[in-house]
C-alpha cells in the first residue's frame, strides 16, 4: 500500500499543477500521510529548477499549516483519538518520553522532528496534547522545514538534475547527520551554559 501511495506521489510531482499537489501533501503530511514530501519535491525541482525554491518554501509554509492543525486536533481531540495513535504510530510509553523531552527542549524537538526523517505527524500531534507552547512549536516547525524543503530547492537551483542522484541517494542521511550535530551543540550548550 505504501508503495502504490508513493508512486502516486510521484507521479502527480510531474503534473502541471504539481505545486498544487505539492501543498496539499505538505499540509495533510504534517497530519496523518504516511509519505514525506521530499520524493515530490525532487521530481518537481528536477522538471523545473528555477522554481525549485520557490515550490519548496511554499510546501514548507502549508507544512506548517498543517502541523497548526495537527496540533489543535492533538490538543482538543487526544483522548479521542489515543487509541488510535498508540496503535499505529508509537507506544503509549515512547510517546510519554516524549512530552518529557517536549517539556524540557521543545525548541530543539520540534527542530529535530521536522528536520530528520523522523516522523513528523507523530511529534505535531503529541505536542499539542502534551500543550507545548503554540509559539516555540511554531518557531522550530517552522525553522526546521523551511531549511529542510530549502536544501532541495537549492540544490536544484544550482545544480539542475544532477542534484536529483545526490539526494535521492544520501538526503535522509544528510538530514540525520545535521539532527545528530544539533543535539550534539544543544548538549554542548546546556552542559556549557551553567
Amino acid at each position: 500500500m505504501l508503495k502504490k501511495i508513493y508512486h502516486w506521489t510521484l507521479k502527480k510531482a510531474e503534473h502541471p499543477k504539481a505545486p498544487l499537489y505539492v501543498m496539499g501533501l505538505s499540509f495533510i503530511e504534517s497530519i496523518f500521510f504516511p509519505i514525506p514530501v521530499d520524493p515530490a519535491l525532487v521530481v518537481i525541482g528536477a522538471a523545473k529548477p528555477k522554481k525549485a525554491i520557490y515550490w519548496c518554501l511554499l510546501a514548507a509554509a502549508f507544512s506548517v499549516l498543517g502541523a497548526a492543525v495537527a496540533y489543535f486536533i492533538g490538543l482538543f481531540f487526544w483522548d479521542s483519538i489515543s487509541p488510535f495513535f498508540f496503535e499505529h504510530f508509537i507506544s503509549q510509553e515512547k510517546f510519554n518520553t516524549t512530552t518529557e523531552v517536549f517539556n524540557k527542549y521543545a525548541f530543539a524537538s520540534m527542530f529535530i522532528a521536522g528536520f530528520t526523517p523522523i516522523p513528523f505527524k507523530v511529534f505535531t500531534l503529541a505536542a499539542g496534547a502534551s500543550k507545548l507552547n503554540f509559539i516555540t512549536f511554531i518557531a522550530g516547525s517552522a525553522l526546521s522545514r523551511a531549511l529542510r524543503f530549502g536544501i532541495i530547492g537549492i540544490f536544484f537551483y544550482f545544480l539542475g538534475e544532477k542534484a536529483k542522484d545526490i539526494i535521492e541517494k544520501h538526503f535522509n542521511a544528510i538530514t540525520w547527520i545535521v539532527g545528530l550535530l544539533l543535539v550534539g551543540g544543544v548538549i554542548a550548550y546546556k552542559m556549557f551554559s551553567h
